[in-house]
């Protein structure tokens, strides 16, 4: 019996007929020997005619019980195939991970389990394939974002020599880069998140049209200026934001500078290069009595850096090591001074793209300001 119950359905329909036409073959021998042909029906009066139609009954009484197996077996066929198509809809309309465990070992059972496991990675196909199409939107949405403020327009200002890099940018992980120039100087702004999603580059857009507006205050001191910006940061209440940002008077020299991130601003001078920071914060205060800014001077031929935060991210050093190869790459003394500020940012670019590759410039930006006059 154990190796029956082990034969899959076709194989117990097959011997089921065959063994239910046997036995109606053989009982219907029987009949027809014992009941036919006996000494009933070969009494005067029997025919020939009466025999054949008695014959005929039979027949057709074993077909009909044959039909009605074939009938019985394929009903407990289609039974098994609805409870199937039941549990696929219920499969089709649960939104759980959890597999519905099968403990049917027959042919149905095996099927079952088949059309589970197909069903299962059909969906995990299609969950990938709708993840992908919304990270493609996603990524299409925040280029356009990116787009809007991609490129950075530098004028030129009496007395400094600016550069940045690079001068357009598309990729929407990198950071906010502004120059916003005044009658006798410049603000200068690296500005982002720590995450690169829609809200943050919304967040970003904001802050170009802010600085945008803010041009328009030409004839405001740099230090003012910078003032003002401070406390419309503070206003727009940007949760996360990071930022550097210094303005500087070329006709003095005079620098003040705000670090919220994790690098500081570099100043090379003739012999030593100076990594400042106003304060240990790594995110914008969202109240104006905790902002703090610092002063000091440059002198002529001095440069005036920032760097990206997002270049920790890409490289996976730390900010102390970061702080230390730019210090050492800008040192006068062992790498010779650059000759303006151009040749600053284009050095610092290809030295990380040799040292980390050249996916470290994706999200690479630089600012250099020099003091020429």
């Amino acid at each position: 019996m154990n190796q029956i119950d082990q034969l899959s359905f076709r194989y117990k329909i097959s011997l089921i007929v065959f063994f239910m036409t046997f036995s109606f073959f053989v009982g219907f021998i029987l009949i027809e020997d014992f009941a036919i042909f006996n000494e009933l029906f070969n009494q005067q009066g029997s025919n020939f005619a009466s025999k054949r139609g008695i014959r005929i009954f039979f027949g057709f009484c074993f077909s009909i019980l044959t039909a009605v197996i074939t009938a019985i077996s394929f009903n407990l066929f289609y039974a098994s195939l609805n409870r199937l198509i039941l549990l696929i809809r219920s499969w089709m309309e649960d939104d759980s991970e959890e597999e519905i465990t099968i403990s049917r070992e027959d042919e149905i059972g095996k099927l079952t389990r088949s059309l589970q496991l197909t069903l299962f990675q059909e969906r995990e196909k299609s969950e990938t394939r709708a993840l992908e199409i919304h990270r493609l939107e996603n990524t299409k949405i925040l280029m356009e974002i990116q787009s809007s403020y991609a490129q950075v327009r530098l004028n030129r200002i009496k007395g400094l020599d600016i550069s940045v890099f690079p001068n357009f940018n598309k990729n929407p992980d990198s950071d906010y880069m502004k120059i916003v120039t005044t009658d006798s100087g410049c603000i200068v702004v690296i500005a982002g998140f720590e995450t690169s999603g829609i809200l943050e580059n919304s967040y970003k857009s904001r802050l170009d049209g802010m600085f945008s507006l803010i041009e328009a205050m030409k004839d405001s001191t740099p230090n003012h200026m910078l003032t003002y910006v401070l406390s419309n940061l503070v206003k727009s209440q940007l949760p996360g934001l990071k930022l550097s940002i210094f303005s500087i008077d070329s006709s003095d020299g005079k620098l003040e500078f705000g670090t919220w991130q994790h690098l500081p601003i570099f100043i090379v001078g003739r012999d030593s290069v100076r990594p400042l920071s106003s304060t240990d914060d790594i995110q914008f205060p969202l109240r104006e009595n905790e902002i703090y800014t610092e002063i000091t001077n440059i002198e002529k031929d001095e440069d005036v850096i920032l760097v990206s935060d997002k270049l920790l991210r890409v490289t996976k050093e730390s900010q102390k090591q970061i702080t230390n190869l730019i210090t050492n790459l800008l040192l006068p003394n062992k790498n010779g001074i650059a000759s303006n500020s151009r040749e600053t940012t284009l050095k610092i670019a290809k030295y990380f793209a040799k040292k980390f590759g050249r996916n470290a410039l994706d999200s690479l930006e630089i600012v250099a300001v020099r003091r020429t006059a």
